[in-house]
């Protein structure tokens, strides 16, 4: 999806009333969501190896988008028990597959680990991952008796810098939710053959 669709669109959802934004993200989601489990249940395992912009290849970074989503996954934990400033905005707290705690300075620490990760994963382990946490994330907001948009509206503020300079503030879990969306179809679109 091209920034100039998708911005526009958050832009737009995020001056609605929380009623009705929560349904205008979830129908966004579910369109996003929709086009990228889409790709990824058709990359092969010959294509998943072929070399992305940033020289990862395209297995690698799809396991990329996945750990993001599982990172997400566990804050949304926290929100729906009541956190209102999940950790992941510190970087801190992220648990791997085994449980281990991990804690990063920047993100490129969390891509640089993920990345080292993943090197050597058959995608036939990526690709199951990827379409589990895609799909999960779009359950999970998508289902209000889990995560109500009044506990959505309580997490603490958050300032997300949009790509042209534009500043919108919003709840933290509704920054996470967006986030989600445009690292599935904008920030790698290109790798992905997800440009309109």
């Amino acid at each position: 999806m091209k920034p100039d669709h998708f911005y526009p669109r958050i832009l737009a959802l995020s001056h609605m009333p929380a009623a009705i934004r929560v349904k205008g993200m979830n129908k966004l989601h579910l369109e996003c969501a929709e086009a990228y489990i889409a790709v990824v249940r058709a990359i092969s395992a010959e294509q998943s190896a072929i070399p992305c912009e940033d020289g990862r290849t395209l297995s690698v970074l799809v396991a990329h988008i996945a750990e993001w989503e599982r990172y997400i996954i566990q804050s949304v934990g926290d929100v729906i028990s009541g956190v209102r400033r999940p950790f992941i905005l510190t970087l801190k707290g992220y648990r791997d597959m085994d449980g281990a705690r991990h804690d990063f300075d920047s993100i490129d620490d969390f891509n640089a680990y993920q990345t080292k990760q993943y090197q050597n994963i058959p995608w036939s382990e990526i690709q199951p991952l990827a379409l589990h946490t895609a799909g999960a994330l779009q359950s999970i907001f998508s289902q209000p008796a889990l995560l109500p948009f009044e506990l959505m509206e309580k997490t603490a503020p958050y300032d997300w810098h949009i790509p042209g300079g534009s500043i919108m503030s919003m709840p933290i879990i509704w920054y996470l939710w967006t986030v989600v969306m445009e690292h599935e179809v904008v920030d790698h679109a290109r790798d992905l053959g997800l440009e309109d």
